[in-house]
């Protein structure tokens, strides 16, 4: 992750409500999903699951929604789609090879929410798809 998005803490920021088409998606708090509510330091909004079923196995990628400070110099990031909030972070800003990231700033660009999902086969397209899916439904609320 970036030097640039430091995780936030507790303060004086809130961050907005939002909505996420979600109907593919398995979600769960960090406790239910036997996590802590802090992962490096960021607080967790939610963990996600999600299974694509192959011909032959069952395919699965894992996300967790944390909320971080947006500093002055964001990661690099490339647009999903038009009108999307969500931006893919690029691979210098990944973990490992079988994962991608997402960033979506606060209207305010203060804060911003980081979806990280790791996939069980990095090369199957439809949970790549799925993920990408899932992050263009991203909207903030009114």
């Amino acid at each position: 992750m970036s030097e640039a998005l430091d995780h936030a803490g507790s303060g004086d920021l809130v961050l907005p409500d939002f909505q996420l088409d979600c109907r593919d998606w398995f979600v769960t708090t960090a406790p239910e999903a036997h996590l802590p509510e802090e992962s490096a330091m960021a607080p967790v909004l939610a963990v996600l699951s999600t299974v694509v079923i192959g011909a032959d196995e069952l395919y699965a990628a894992n996300g967790v929604l944390t909320v971080g400070l947006l500093g002055d110099n964001p990661p690099p990031t490339r647009p999903i789609g038009v009108d999307c909030a969500a931006v893919e972070m690029l691979d210098d800003c990944l973990v490992s090879a079988d994962a991608v990231s997402y960033l979506v700033a606060t209207p305010d660009q203060r804060l911003a929410v980081i979806a990280e999902f790791s996939l069980e086969d990095p090369d199957s397209q439809e949970l790549r798809e799925r993920i990408a899916t899932l992050m263009a439904s991203f909207r903030w609320a009114a």
